[in-house]
């Protein structure tokens, strides 16, 4: 009986073992493979036509997020937030001030609703202020234009910063500088296999295709003593390193309130707000590192504000809200 089971086992072995041999077989015969992560492994078992052809699919993803990200590069770009007066707002603001007198003499039931309606009346001619100022800051400028005065440092005196910063998303800025090389045919074919399976590699990336993170080194006495991998937050890349110090930058310099309002936003929200607009400028020059944390490693990184002006503070803070607010259109 017991050697019957083994003769089962040794033959579901043997088909399983029938079958993967005849799904790589048909893997390897299909020109174009279906590739389920771009890393160096898992492009590594396709022949070199199949990686020349999975080039040719990826010249074409570049080409189209190219475009869309040149066809946004041609938006307006706002170095000031953009606020929108309704109706309401107006309607509030035209009321007349309720005065002190009016406030002692009504009713005391009737004291609760003036004060709401004082708030609100406060509220809009506030708001109406803001929206005059920064339509009197406004610059009519695309991000085109933008980048191109960050690059070349001719944003400094506007932004007040010592040293020009290069806002945007750094994979929106990679597309924008990258040419599409594995579009040219002839010059794929003349990449040696390392040269293309590395450019595939770093194209996938760019466009956003989904490629496997390596696997934890199983640990050995041998391993002991050599280089760590990096944990926790700085193990982040990309879009969540981004967003990991912004949070930080807005926790620090202000509160957790605005911080968790910006993590709240939508991945294509931020891509506007770091793109189309002057926050990240903004960010960084009211917020630097404390002295003492420059000294020593600390677990995670902090951040405080500039100086010590409540009133710069809490002008700062609201400029950097009113962007946040503004890109909650866009979806």
């Amino acid at each position: 009986m017991a050697s019957r089971s083994k003769r089962q086992r040794r033959r579901r072995k043997e088909i399983v073992r029938q079958r993967s041999i005849q799904a790589r077989k048909n893997e390897a015969a299909r020109p174009v493979p279906n590739v389920r992560s771009y890393d160096e492994t898992s492009l590594g078992r396709f022949t070199t036509e199949q990686l020349r052809n999975v080039a040719g699919n990826l010249a074409v993803d570049f080409d189209n997020e190219k475009k869309r990200v040149e066809e946004q590069a041609r938006q307006r770009f706002y170095n000031v937030p953009k606020i929108t007066i309704t109706k309401r707002d107006v309607m509030f603001a035209s009321r007349p001030e309720i005065t002190d007198r009016q406030m002692a003499e009504a009713h005391p039931k009737q004291r609760k609703l003036l004060r709401r309606q004082q708030r609100r009346r406060s509220e809009a001619l506030e708001k109406i202020s803001r929206a005059n100022d920064y339509n009197n800051r406004l610059v009519d400028r695309n991000i085109r234009m933008q980048r191109y005065m960050e690059e070349h440092g001719l944003d400094v005196a506007e932004t007040g910063l010592s040293q020009s910063l290069v806002q945007g998303t750094a994979r929106e800025n990679g597309i924008m500088r990258s040419k599409n090389v594995l579009k040219d045919r002839d010059f794929v074919k003349g990449m040696s296999r390392g040269e293309l399976i590395r450019e595939i590699t770093d194209v996938a990336e760019k466009v956003g295709k989904p490629a496997k993170t390596e696997k934890r080194q199983k640990k050995r006495y041998k391993n002991v003593g050599t280089a760590r991998k990096s944990k926790g937050w700085q193990a982040l890349k990309g879009q969540d390193a981004e967003d990991f110090m912004t949070y930080r930058k807005l926790r620090g310099a202000f509160d957790p309130d605005i911080a968790k309002k910006y993590m709240k936003l939508k991945p294509g929200q931020k891509s506007v707000l770091h793109n189309a607009t002057n926050f990240g400028s903004l960010l960084a020059k009211v917020v630097r590192s404390p002295d003492k944390y420059l000294k020593r490693k600390s677990k995670k990184p902090v951040f405080v504000f500039v100086n010590d002006s409540s009133s710069d503070k809490g002008k700062a803070r609201r400029e950097l809200s009113d962007f946040i607010d503004m890109v909650k259109q866009y979806d």
